[in-house]
C-alpha cells in the first residue's frame, strides 16, 4: 500500500471548516481506496499548536518537512480550492525529493501547472 500525504489549505477562511473538509476527504479515501493509506500528520499539530503564532507554525511546518523527508511518503495529493503557502512548501520539498505530486481538484491542478511553468522559466 502507498502512503499518501494529503495536502489541503488549513488557514483562512476557517481552520475549523478546512479541518472538517480534510476529515471528509480522508473518510472517503479510506472507504474507496484500499490501495492507499491517507496520511494527514498536520491534523495533530492543528489541535495542539497555534497556526497564528509564527514560532508554533514554524514548528508544525518543520514536523511536516521531517515526515516528508523521512522516506515514508510515496505520494502527495493536493486538495482544496487553492495552493496555500504551506502547501507550496510541501510541494517544493516533494519536488526536491522526487515524491510524486498529484493535484486532485481542478483548482490545485491549475495552480500546480502555474508553479511548474514558473519553475521551468530561465
Amino acid at each position: 500500500m502507498k502512503i499518501v500525504y494529503i495536502a489541503h489549505p488549513v488557514g483562512s477562511p476557517s481552520v475549523f471548516e478546512n479541518l472538517e473538509k480534510i476529515k471528509e476527504i480522508v473518510h472517503a479515501l479510506n472507504l474507496a481506496r484500499r490501495d492507499i493509506v491517507p496520511f494527514v500528520p498536520y491534523m495533530t499539530d492543528c489541535m495542539v499548536l497555534d497556526d497564528t503564532d509564527p514560532k508554533q507554525r514554524n514548528r508544525g511546518m518543520g514536523n511536516n518537512r521531517a515526515i516528508l523527508e523521512s522516506g515514508m511518503v510515496n505520494e502527495i495529493w493536493l486538495y482544496g480550492d487553492r495552493i496555500s503557502e504551506g502547501m507550496l512548501t510541501e510541494i517544493t520539498i516533494c519536488q526536491r525529493l522526487k515524491i510524486h505530486i498529484i493535484a486532485m481538484t481542478a483548482k490545485t491542478r491549475l495552480a500546480l501547472q502555474e508553479i511548474n511553468k514558473q519553475k521551468s522559466k530561465p
